[in-house]
């Protein structure tokens, strides 16, 4: 069945700041190890948020404005970071959207080998990941040099990105291209300890507050206050630990 991944996550750089702002809404405390529920499912760890909620895949996209979700959240978590991921493995998708203080940076998802996002502004990882290649192929292959740098000459960084995987499979046969989706895995796989400190099955390891018939495309969505009350709801019942 493979790996199937639905997550927001929103760092919000030490900045929580929840104290009594919350309502009894209809919600359970629960683990589960379903990272695409149907249902909203909000957990914590440290001063991150973690959201599961599989209409996450028709919320995202590439365009520069945020979405009315991630608006809310950077406007009351200043200065915070959020990262959506997803993974369906029975339809080859893998994507991530990345905000920083308000600005969407990162945005790319891939399905069955076809791009279904991407805003073409490559990251640090992306553009090094290249680079790294290169360095190391032309050190191998200096003949090559001169080949190498009249097909990457006045090319977008993410041209020449798309060149050097393509290389690099030819090469290292390790079917990773910037269109088949193993690369975006590769990051996201990456990025997932750094938030959590553990790799995708942490996620299953916390508590979550699940609050039934409730999703991303509720029109009525009031969403900070459903993190308001997973918070209270998570320290009330004394599963602290998932704050730490």
């Amino acid at each position: 069945m493979g790996i199937k991944l639905s997550i927001t996550i929103v760092d919000t750089k030490e900045n929580l700041n929840i104290n009594s702002e919350y309502k009894n809404l209809n919600g359970k405390v629960l683990r589960t190890e379903n990272l695409s529920p149907d249902d909203l499912h909000i957990g914590f760890y440290k001063d991150r948020v973690i959201i599961l909620n599989e209409e996450l895949i028709k919320i995202v996209d590439d365009k520069s404005e945020l979405n009315v979700y991630e608006n809310a959240l950077s406007n009351r978590f200043i200065g915070c970071e959020i990262v959506h991921l997803i993974q369906f493995d029975t339809i080859g998708m893998a994507g991530y959207v990345i905000v920083e203080n308000g600005e969407k940076i990162r945005a790319k998802a891939v399905a069955d080998g076809q791009l279904y996002l991407d805003n073409d502004k490559p990251t640090e990882y992306e553009i090094s990941r290249g680079a790294n290649f290169k360095t190391a192929f032309l050190k191998e292959y200096p003949n090559s040099i001169p080949k190498v740098e009249e097909a990457i000459k006045n090319k977008s960084p993410k041209d020449e990105l798309i060149y050097l995987l393509e290389l690099q499979n030819k090469i290292l046969e390790n079917n990773i291209t910037y269109f088949n989706g193993n690369f975006d895995l590769e990051f996201m796989h990456k990025v997932i300890p750094h938030f959590i400190d553990n790799d995708w099955f942490g996620f299953t390891k916390f508590e979550y507050v699940k609050y039934p018939k409730v999703n991303y495309l509720n029109n009525d969505l009031q969403f900070l206050d459903y993190i308001y009350d997973a918070y209270y709801k998570l320290n009330k019942t004394d599963t602290t630990h998932n704050m730490r």
